[in-house]
């Protein structure tokens, strides 16, 4: 879980799927190994982008094109 001044960054697991939630939203989860979408974020709420930062520590999520985290 990360904190910034921006928003609360969560995420969340159960046994077959990861979840992003960013206030308290789920807004995207990951896409499942051996699928097209294979360790991608799927986004699930309109108006949200999620980018992994490259390096397997950082995300980039953005809202109506606003960075949000």
């Amino acid at each position: 879980m990360t904190m910034t001044s921006r928003g609360k960054l969560e995420y969340e697991g159960t046994e077959t799927d990861l979840f992003l939630k960013f206030n308290g939203v789920v807004i995207a989860k990951r896409g499942q190994p051996g699928s097209q979408q294979a360790g991608k974020w799927i986004v699930l709420e309109p108006g949200y982008e999620v980018i992994d930062g490259g390096d397997g520590n950082s995300i980039l999520i953005r809202q109506q094109g606003a960075r949000v985290h």
